[in-house]
């Protein structure tokens, strides 16, 4: 599973770190949030004139995959306008990548 969050709070690293994760700087990523959603979710780059069509559908090689080993999950309130194509309910599966801004409020869900 790839967790996505925003800056973590003291607490919510504290809690990581106590569940055996370790926190990585942003290296190499875009400080950008479209940008970075499309380079995460779609393998582009850079934002261009199309980007707000772009995000409002999924991205093609998520259709290619069996929902049941591969899913992507919003969890995050403030992206909720920007990708309405992604779920909210978090089911588990072997792959994830999960959008969560409070992660320790739902680590059960999370444990395999």
């Amino acid at each position: 599973m790839l967790l996505v969050t925003h800056a973590l709070n003291e607490h919510q690293q504290q809690f990581l770190r106590a569940q055996g994760l370790r926190i990585h700087d942003q290296h190499f990523a875009p400080n950008n949030l479209t940008e970075a959603l499309l380079n995460l979710l779609y393998g582009q780059f850079m934002a261009e004139q199309n980007t707000g069509q772009t995000l409002q559908q999924a991205p093609g090689w998520l259709s290619q995959l069996p929902e049941e080993r591969f899913s992507v999950v919003n969890r995050n309130e403030a992206l909720s306008e920007r990708l309405r194509w992604m779920a909210t309910v978090f089911t588990q599966s072997p792959y994830a990548i999960v959008f969560d801004e409070s992660p320790e409020l739902r680590w059960e869900d999370y444990q395999q």
